[in-house]
């Protein structure tokens, strides 16, 4: 098990010491993503904005007689966004960037960072945002066995930084639980002293129609310009269908883009070099859903086109209900 602390200093690489060197990511590898560039997540993306703005100005916000969460909880399916509005977030507020997995903080390894440790090299950089990602690993009740010790030392972390408001550290923390109507953390396996460190939680779901006939959009337009790859290939399927489609599966944009590469993947063994048809996405979602095992015989056509068009027209008058 490798653990891997990553600190992406947005400003001053030069400045930093050896050992916090030891965490920095290469130029190449940090991020230059912004919030606009989050597809979906509105209220996840007007919620970051505000803190690009605390973290740009901690002093004018601490004069204003505001006093600011210790850390706002992305909670969701995954796929949908979190890590990537947690970077956008450090990116846009010119600040350093400590990502961690919850999980590695259970592993034995001698090696692995401490709790401690990993907010000690973001106080010293700070202003800075600490992203704990899968936080429901470790930071569960701590009726647990195991857990007490871990949990206590993430509280205690959170509530230090309020010594100096002058130079924040911003935890946003992620967990693949929890539903659309679970702001106030029921069905969030978290430590309730935990929670209430995160007063602010948001929730981060599957993306709408409009998002995903977006994402769809900025997908063709990528791939249009990769090289090899004919723009007729990538733009001859019905991206309005498609949307539909992908909704009616569940897909998160991750899935999505597991199913294209997986499609490319298939054209280019099978030396294929016809366009990317809805049948054939509509197939990998299957596929990707439900296990190729479970699909019937698609020798002679891919799917059930009249039925699924059914599925299509009912799921369509549904979005319009609600629009």
């Amino acid at each position: 098990n490798i653990f891997e602390v990553k600190l992406c200093d947005f400003t001053k690489e030069d400045s930093t010491d050896a050992e916090a060197a030891k965490y920095l990511v290469s130029d190449a590898d940090k991020s230059s993503v912004t919030i606009s560039d989050v597809i979906g997540a509105e209220d996840a993306r007007e919620r970051m904005q505000k803190y690009v703005k605390f973290l740009k100005d901690p002093d004018g916000y601490r004069l204003s007689g505001a006093k600011p969460s210790k850390g706002i909880l992305l909670y969701g399916p995954p796929g949908t966004g979190k890590t990537m509005l947690a970077k956008a977030l450090a990116s846009e507020a010119d600040c350093p960037f400590i990502a961690v997995s919850g999980a590695d903080f259970l592993s034995d390894d001698p090696q692995t960072p401490s709790i401690k440790k990993v907010f000690s090299i973001a106080k010293q950089y700070s202003p800075a945002v600490v992203f704990n990602d899968e936080i429901d690993a470790f930071a569960r009740p701590r009726e647990e066995r195991g857990i007490t010790k871990l949990v206590n030392q993430l509280l205690t972390e959170m509530d230090g930084f309020s010594t100096d408001e002058s130079k924040p550290v911003y935890v946003v923390a992620a967990t693949n639980a929890g539903g659309k109507h679970n702001l106030s953390g029921e069905n969030i396996n978290l430590d309730a002293a935990v929670l209430r460190r995160f007063s602010d939680r948001c929730y981060v779901g599957l993306p709408g129609r409009r998002a995903m006939e977006e994402y769809l959009k900025m997908k063709v337009e990528k791939l249009s310009k990769t090289k090899g790859i004919a723009t007729d290939r990538i733009a001859s399927f019905n991206i309005e269908e498609t949307a539909y489609s992908a909704i009616s599966y569940d897909m998160s944009l991750s899935d999505m883009d597991t199913i294209f590469n997986s499609i490319l993947s298939d054209k280019y063994l099978d030396n294929d070099d016809d366009p990317i048809s809805n049948e054939e996405i509509i197939t990998a979602m299957e596929q990707y859903k439900m296990g190729p095992e479970t699909l019937p015989d698609r020798k002679d056509k891919y799917f059930d086109a009249e039925e699924h068009q059914e599925k299509l027209q009912k799921l369509k008058a549904s979005l319009l209900i609600t629009a």
